[in-house]
């Protein structure tokens, strides 16, 4: 029988004379007691215990999978009396030795899980008090997240905004993707905006729209082209989006006229969300390495035809934008610590992305701004796995050792992530660095090799017209443990092809110079597709691309027809000498590109460089407006 007390109950359960062993979890106690012992007392205690259907099975099949110690638990025989009184009150359950002898059988679940470790997690969540206090959605998605073994990474930045933790996150699905895994992605954005569609490109770059129409953080082009998928809307999430789902759940009444409040209301609503898009398959796609992303045990490439494979993801990778502090983020961070309190450890883990500056004439990392970031996030609830420390030079062991013991984070997961020629060797940098085995170890991964040549998913593959189920059978083999390394990473073909275009991007055969006439030129990233889209050509054609940002208002700077610069242009002789430094560089360029705009600002010279690209027969691109 399984009893499960309060400290405040304790008082009078302690009265009855049993043989019990108390197991201490929180601020809960679990009772393991014998069935004898009946009369008063015994239906006392049993009126006083909490309905918990599962423990009893969960129970029997750790004792079948020798999770717990010898002597801790027994599986009594069946008891009549004692199984009567357990129906009749509804409180409890009791498994006979003959359900605990089939228990032990049963069959063996998806990857880098034993029968007992997912048992385990289970019957703590149960005892901690289980999904009593979540909504049923949500509880429903925890529990599928739980028994799918998914698992979900989230990157969080400190210090300063720009840090690169989109392409930290990315090259942290490269190597997911290198194990073989399924893998999709998620931007959390904290501004309150819906979206980004309406967004100034001063104010937050381009957007990057997607090809279900969703527009979103231009960070998603990163994850799409480095992970090999198509996203969809759902997967960039705002405040703005959080704060309308909730307050239409409000009005439909499905808060049962609650006061609604950022916890648990918004919160649960977070998880949910977070959740939803980890489970939701996503579209495979060429990449920038010319292969496909495979399926499970693929090892990331083997030629497979692209589209959906209708499988749930394995691995998510959340980015909370903008830095771990700001007053926007609240929410979001409140709900990334419940969900892993729900979720479970293992199966969620936390990348800290930080700054390492050198001032000074010594060459000295100064690790403070990196120790207040940790210590700030802990404050908030969350601990860093690992630290990815951003800087102009790798880490220094000095240094290194000083960041584990003021962030009480191994030296070994402090990740120097230092500037490089390209950022396609940002994954090769992590690889050099064990990241990779670390992530399998902290996640409790199977290695490539095991999970390539065992298929136990229960999936639905398309076929012609309908879905045919494919379900693992039941296997009385030993579970292999979990991993403390993936060995088969730096062989798999991903990373193959992704030593190739990093090396291929270092080695170009000629330069090629590239005339951007815009007028948001002062912001890159306003035009960052036009320029990933640029880089991509100059890849294949093995070109080193320069860029130069040539604003379209200074080629008609000055002039009297140009009704758009007339306001702006104060002082001649600077508006005469900007159009003589526009038009020089306008020349010496090999090729013209004039990007998408709205407004007269910077028409006329747009029209200007279109002309000139014409009657000197260099080579042009217009986009929309251009």
């Amino acid at each position: 029988d399984i009893v499960r007390r309060d400290d405040d109950t304790n008082t009078r359960l302690s009265q009855k004379k049993r043989s019990t062993l108390p197991i201490r979890l929180s601020d809960r106690n679990l009772y393991l007691a014998r069935p004898e012992g009946g009369g008063e007392g015994r239906a006392t205690m049993l009126n006083h215990t909490r309905r918990r259907p599962l423990v009893a099975l969960l129970l029997a099949l750790l004792v079948a999978s020798s999770a717990l110690p010898d002597g801790v638990v027994s599986v009594s025989r069946p008891n009549a009396n004692a199984n009567d009184a357990l129906r009749a009150s509804g409180t409890s359950r009791r498994l006979d030795a003959s359900a605990a002898a089939a228990a032990s059988t049963a069959a063996e679940p998806p990857f880098g899980r034993g029968r007992g470790g997912r048992c385990a997690d289970v019957l703590l969540r149960e005892l901690r008090g289980g999904h009593s206090s979540m909504p049923p959605a949500l509880s429903d998605l925890v529990s599928e997240t739980v028994s799918s073994d998914r698992k979900i990474v989230v990157v969080t930045g400190g210090v300063l905004s720009g840090i690169g933790k989109g392409v930290t996150a990315s090259s942290i699905g490269v190597l997911f993707r290198a194990m073989g895994l399924r893998v999709t992605a998620l931007k959390i954005d904290p501004y309150l905006n819906v979206d980004a569609g309406t967004m100034s490109p001063f104010e937050h770059g381009e957007v990057f729209v997607l090809d279900d129409g969703g527009e979103t953080d231009l960070d998603l082009g990163n994850y799409e082209r480095f992970l090999g998928v198509c996203l969809t809307g759902e997967s960039n999430l705002s405040t703005g989006k959080i704060y309308r789902e909730v307050i239409e759940r409000e009005r439909i009444g499905e808060y049962l006229g609650k006061t609604v409040q950022v916890v648990p209301h918004v919160s649960d609503a977070i998880q949910e969300w977070v959740l939803r898009v980890a489970r939701t398959p996503v579209t495979r796609v060429s990449t920038l390495s010319g292969e496909t992303s495979g399926t499970a045990g693929t090892g990331g490439g083997s030629g497979e035809e692209e589209g959906k494979d209708n499988l749930p993801p394995e691995v998510c990778i959340v980015e909370l934008g903008g830095t771990l502090g700001d007053i926007e983020s609240m929410p979001f961070v409140e709900a990334l610590r419940q969900l892993q309190e729900h979720v479970g450890y293992k199966n969620m883990c936390f990348v800290h992305v930080s700054l390492v500056p050198v001032l000074g004439s010594p060459t000295e990392q100064k690790t403070k701004p990196t120790q207040h970031s940790v210590k700030s996030m802990m404050q908030l609830g969350l601990r860093p796995d690992f630290i990815c420390c951003r800087g102009k030079e790798p880490l220094e062991p000095g240094t290194k050792s000083k960041l584990s013991l003021f962030t009480s984070v191994p030296e070994n997961a402090i990740i120097s992530i230092h500037d490089v020629t390209n950022i396609y060797r940002v994954p090769l940098m992590m690889l050099e660095q064990r990241m990779s085995s670390m992530l399998a170890r902290r996640l409790r991964i199977r290695p490539f090799a095991q999970r390539r040549d065992s298929e136990k998913y229960s999936a639905v593959t398309p076929g012609d017209g309908a879905a045919t189920a494919t379900t693992a059978t039941a296997t009385t083999q030993q579970p292999p443990q979990p991993p403390t390394a993936c060995s088969n990473v730096r062989e798999s073909d991903l990373i193959k092809n992704w030593t190739e275009l990093a090396d291929g991007v270092d080695r170009p055969e000629g330069e090629c110079r590239i005339a951007m006439v815009g007028k948001y030129c002062d912001q890159g990233d306003a035009y960052l597709s036009v320029v990933k889209a640029l880089t991509h050509s100059a890849i294949a054609t093995k070109q080193r691309l320069r860029i130069e940002w040539i604003v379209a208002s200074d080629l008609t700077a000055g002039d009297d027809d140009d009704s758009s610069s007339k306001s702006s242009d104060p002082d001649p002789d600077a508006a005469a000498s900007r159009k003589e430094d526009a038009w020089r560089r306008l020349r010496e360029c090999d090729g013209v590109v004039v990007p998408g705009g709205f407004g007269r600002r910077g028409f006329d010279g747009k029209i200007r460089a279109v002309r000139y690209a014409r009657e000197s027969r260099t080579p042009f691109l217009g986009i929309c407006l251009g």
